[in-house]
């Protein structure tokens, strides 16, 4: 882990709670020091957009006094943003902008005038470029955006929730294809992931509640174990993606319903496939240097922040003119600092020029003064 400043913190919204972690560094390594958790009634945040600004912005208000919070890496609710990749021309001349709207619109994705779209080439296969693409409306970020700047927190990403959690997964493990299901509460999503980025993504309206529910009965629900298995046997038969990237090798769980009791050993039993839960701090810790203050269970739900805080911001969806903003406010803090800098060395140089005169004063003045008390007490009356 690099990281320049001393503290990192992320933010996660979904249509329950806001979740925030916080990094301190310590002896050159960022150690996870705060982390917490608000619930939000449902509805506030819905269908990945911020329904009621004002008593989000108020839970953000409380949130930076009480954290202190500056700046923030954002992860946004997986409706907010769809995420796709295909393969794409390698033709001199094609731009990936080009590229990532032309298959937006062949996904039925695109909306140019309420769209921000993010994207970047994933990998360079023998036909063609692996382009990944996200987009979101404008409307739904720029709800985001708001509420953090009344806040007076200030967003420098604004990542998809699945690329957050993949972000902990290590490069050897996500280049492999995958899936990753992410149970939550009261739902489950289900991606499809590619040399570490997401290429497909599914929603199924059961979560750790049903889980829960099925398990004080001695059964776990077969539903979302075959709609997870669906989707398996849908890659398996897509041969367009198996022959550019191989079957399905893995599948990862994350969420709080991924620490129930032998859920993973049901779905690699049902599947036939190896399932596992993502341990988010293998990728960056040794556990004989640094124990993190979260549990285990906890890590599962904090995934996405961590990955948000820790992780390379490969998809960023903040907007053009803000990340513009951005940089010319850095640039503008950068010259500030170097003018402090240049008139406070002036001071300091004028105020050392001033004292090494008095010095050379003083050492000119002492032997004088000196001698005139010796001639007025010796002076014969």
């Amino acid at each position: 882990m690099t990281h320049t400043t001393s503290t990192v913190t992320a933010l996660e919204f979904s249509d329950s709670l806001i979740r925030m972690i916080r990094f301190t560094k310590k002896r050159k390594q960022m150690i996870p020091s705060e982390y917490v958790e608000i619930p939000i009634p449902r509805g506030e945040i819905h269908e990945g957009g911020i329904v009621n600004r004002k008593h989000i912005t108020t839970v953000l208000s409380d949130l930076q006094k009480k954290y202190a919070i500056k700046h923030a890496f954002i992860v946004v609710p997986v409706e907010t943003a769809a995420i796709t990749a295909s393969t794409i021309d390698t033709t001199i001349g094609v731009s990936t902008m080009s590229a990532a709207k032309k298959l937006l619109e062949q996904e039925g994705l695109l909306d140019q005038e309420q769209s921000i779209i993010a994207r970047r080439v994933v990998a360079h296969t023998k036909h063609g470029r692996y382009l990944q693409v996200a987009t979101a409306k404008k409307t739904l970020i720029e709800g985001f955006l708001s509420c953090c700047l009344d806040a007076h927190i200030t967003p420098v990403s604004i990542e998809p929730v699945l690329q957050a959690t993949l972000a902990t997964i290590k490069e050897d493990d996500s280049l492999r294809p995958s899936m990753l299901v992410v149970i939550a509460e009261y739902r489950t999503t289900i991606a499809m992931v590619v040399n570490g980025q997401v290429v497909d993504t599914h929603i199924i309206e059961e979560g750790r509640q049903n889980l829960i529910a099925k398990q004080k009965k001695d059964i776990y629900t077969v539903s979302l174990s075959t709609a997870i298995q669906k989707y398996a046997i849908e890659w398996g038969n897509n041969k367009k993606q198996k022959g550019l990237f191989g079957s399905l090798q893995h599948i990862f769980l994350s969420g709080e319903g991924a620490s129930l009791p032998e859920y993973a050993d049901f779905l690699s039993a049902t599947l036939r496939i190896p399932v596992s839960e993502i341990n988010p701090w293998s990728k960056w810790f040794s556990f004989e240097d640094v124990i993190p203050i979260l549990s285990r269970e906890n890590s599962l739900r904090y995934i996405a922040v961590i990955g948000a805080a820790l992780g390379r911001k490969e998809i960023n969806l903040l907007p053009q003119h803000y990340v513009l903003r951005l940089r010319r406010k850095k640039i503008t803090h950068t010259l500030k600092l170097l003018l402090l800098s240049f008139f406070l060395g002036a001071i300091a140089g004028g105020v050392v020029t001033a004292v090494l005169f008095f010095v050379d004063l003083l050492s000119y003045v002492t032997p004088v003064a000196a001698q005139l008390e010796h001639w007025i007490i010796h002076f014969p009356i």
